[in-house]
């Protein structure tokens, strides 16, 4: 690492793990192991209630379509994969 440009860290997150912050100069050339710490978060209680009747939930689902979706137009990000094999064809003999 060239020397003008000084002390560089770098920052390692995934989820599920306390984020770190390693120096550069830290990193030996070859294979580098680096530990993280698991993070645990607590999510505060939830309490559900259920509708016995079907028309009653979709009646309440309705009712509150404005507080569940964007009001606004909305520009979504997606990714999409698709993989196509090819079919090995045998010719006859």
């Amino acid at each position: 690492m060239p020397k003008e440009i000084g002390e560089v860290n770098v920052l390692i997150s995934f989820l599920g793990y306390k984020n770190k912050i390693i120096p550069l100069s830290q990193f030996k050339a070859g294979n580098n192991k680096v530990f993280m710490d698991i993070s645990v978060e607590q999510l505060s209680e939830v309490n559900l209630s259920v509708p016995k009747d079907a028309s009653a939930l979709v009646r309440e689902t309705l009712k509150r379509k404005g507080e569940n979706y964007f009001k606004d137009p909305t520009v979504m990000t997606a990714f999409y994969r698709e993989t196509i094999k090819k079919e090995e064809r045998t010719s006859p003999l």
